[in-house]
């Protein structure tokens, strides 16, 4: 029996296009090459052909040095050449209109997934009203692979889209279907600008060590392996937990739990954690996310 070829298309060959290209082209690699990698049924037999279309040839030319695909520089001419089963939208939210108007010719019943913060789905809908469509938010941890996508869709997706698109993320990390979304603002700010948090309090952890006498490279190191090895921690348990999705952990260590474990009473990670009380470090927080989800709900 031959494969069957998945003809998928992405538009943006930026950090997020190119890293569910990455991913998609390695895990394929690793199922095709190993027989234990056990895939759906509906799948296993199929083969994907990527193709991707960005303005710039420059980045189409570096990222074609990792993995193999074909570029185009003109979404009609991807469209029309590989009539893509699904096409994956990968911009900016700004280029949401051109890009929609370079689709005219794509078929009906192509999955379409958009990428793009913010915009909602009846924005594509109102334009393609009978083809299945997922609004993805993946994050930048997708580059290594260690990313975790929220999916949400419309009335046309059933279960075997669902599927294919969830098989797909998977290649970049975790996946989470969400049942409103509405709520993907919210995951938009949790999630989706989340990485970038993380790396602002790294920065200003790193400044606080040097400012208690540590050096450059003394600071960044401690550091950036205690975020690795508390991310690890907090995560160990899920081990084994994953299925389908994220949806179901029940037993894992809550963030609470591990503080509270390593913060004794009346000691020197005490004394921290209630100068960020005594702060309003959770306030803070809680306003960041909502100027964030904010802004999220003014794009669409």
């Amino acid at each position: 029996m031959g494969k069957n070829i998945l003809n998928l298309s992405i538009i943006g060959a930026g950090a997020m296009g190119s890293a569910i290209a990455s991913g998609i082209h390695l895990a394929q690699k690793k199922i095709l090459a190993n027989p234990e990698i056990k895939v759906p049924e509906r799948y296993e037999n199929t083969e994907i052909k990527l193709s991707i279309c960005n303005r710039s040839q420059e980045k189409l030319d570096k990222l074609s040095k990792k993995i193999d695909f074909t570029a185009y520089e003109k979404i009609e001419e991807m469209i029309s050449s590989e009539k893509p089963n699904l096409l994956i939208i990968a911009v900016k939210p700004k280029d949401i209109s051109e890009i929609l108007n370079s689709l005219k010719n794509i078929s009906a019943e192509c999955i379409i997934v958009s990428v793009l913060a913010g915009i909602n789905i009846k924005t594509i809908e109102d334009r393609f009203p009978f083809n299945p469509i997922f609004r993805a938010m993946p994050n930048t941890p997708a580059q290594i692979g260690s990313g975790i996508t929220a999916l949400t869709y419309n009335k046309h997706c059933n279960d075997e889209h669902k599927n294919l698109v969830q098989k797909i993320f998977h290649a970049v990390g975790d996946v989470i279907f969400i049942d409103d979304e509405n709520k993907m603002h919210a995951v938009t700010a949790l999630s989706g600008s989340g990485p970038a948090y993380f790396f602002f309090l790294a920065e200003a952890l790193i400044q606080a060590g040097i400012n208690q006498g540590l050096n450059l490279e003394e600071a960044s190191i401690l550091v950036n392996k205690t975020f690795l090895g508390s991310g690890l921690l907090l995560n160990s348990s899920n081990e084994g937990a994953m299925n389908e999705s994220v949806n179901s952990r029940s037993n894992n260590p809550s963030p609470e739990t591990l503080r509270k474990a390593v913060t004794s009473p009346n000691g020197t990670t005490h004394a921290a954690i209630s100068s960020l009380e005594n702060n309003g470090f959770s306030e803070i927080i809680n306003q960041a996310i909502q100027a964030a989800s904010q802004r999220s709900k003014e794009f669409s």
